[in-house]
């Protein structure tokens, strides 16, 4: 099983998304509604970055 496959797997919801799970975030980012919104890290990852950050290798120690 290659990298990729690993980090999917370990994802909370354990498979890759789809752009349409994406757009209702990326609408709001590009509305009015977001008008209040600065400097914000808003991740649509699936529960990713929590399942996998403390598995990842800075690049020079790979």
């Amino acid at each position: 099983m290659g990298p990729e496959k690993r980090q999917i797997t370990r994802s909370a919801l354990g498979r890759p998304g789809d752009p349409s799970e994406i757009v209702g975030t990326a609408l709001h980012l590009a509305s009015p509604a977001s008008s209040y919104t600065t400097g914000s890290l808003i991740r649509v990852d699936g529960g990713l970055y929590w399942s996998v950050s403390s598995f990842v290798v800075p690049v020079g120690q790979r």
